[in-house]
């Protein structure tokens, strides 16, 4: 999967950061915590704890509908709206079926509005 240019570089700084000196196969995305006899354990994060992240930092945020397929369908539209290119879109969330994606667009008033100004530029 791409990525834009910004995550490429917090990604490339956590590596070198929070990662540095890992073999390859270890896991990216950890939690850590400490047992009951004071071990700190690190292991994989699943995706029920980053469900469980999304959900309370939504919370916090006063979004207590956020959930992390709900960044999924705003990344999608986002990436439509900025390349209006549904192909793009399919291959970078990943869909076999290009209607599967047609779902996950949701065309704005704003974005039907500025189609049509297109039109009108056309007869100038």
């Amino acid at each position: 999967m791409a990525l834009p240019a910004p995550a490429r570089a917090i990604l490339r700084d956590y590596m070198a950061t929070e990662r540095a000196g890992l073999p390859p196969t270890a896991p990216l995305f950890v939690v850590m915590y400490e047992n009951r006899v004071g071990q700190h354990i690190e292991r994989r994060i699943t995706g029920q704890r980053i469900w469980k992240l999304v959900k309370a930092v939504g919370a916090r945020a006063g979004l207590h509908t956020l959930h992390p397929h709900a960044l999924r369908h705003a990344c999608g539209a986002e990436l439509l709206r900025r390349t209006k290119n549904l192909r793009v879109v399919q291959e970078q969330l990943r869909h076999v079926d290009v209607q599967t994606t047609t779902g996950y667009t949701r065309l704005t008033q704003l974005d039907v509005r500025q189609a049509l100004e297109t039109l009108d530029d056309e007869g100038e």
